[in-house]
């Protein structure tokens, strides 16, 4: 009779341990799909993000030629060219720099 009780508890041992087996494979297997998964999504907001970053530099782009064929425009319009707008601009920074030596050089006379 103990043989039969000790057949019937080691199946039963047997039994749990193969159903915990199977429990533990479903959840590797549930977790490495939802690793997957994440992962995917992972992938899918960087190339979304790397898109939406070339889009954003490509507008910029554009906008900065727009505004550079506006003030060519707005030039046009004024009859200034551009090498006016150059010199005049550089004459204030000459004048500036022409100073600052006169100052230097007269500071180093004393």
């Amino acid at each position: 009779m103990s043989t039969d009780l000790y057949t019937r508890d080691r199946t039963e041992h047997e039994r749990t341990i193969a159903d915990l087996r199977a429990a533990l494979a479903e959840e590797k297997t549930a977790r490495r799909a939802a690793d997957e998964s994440a992962r995917m999504a992972w992938q899918a907001a960087l190339e979304a993000e790397r898109i939406a970053r070339e889009r954003a530099d490509e507008d910029e782009e554009e906008d900065r030629k727009r505004d550079v064929q506006d003030i060519k425009t707005a030039m046009v319009n004024r009859g200034v060219s551009w090498r006016q707008a150059v010199y005049a601009g550089l004459f204030p920074v000459l004048l500036f720099l022409a100073t600052v030596l006169l100052q230097l050089k007269a500071g180093t006379g004393k």
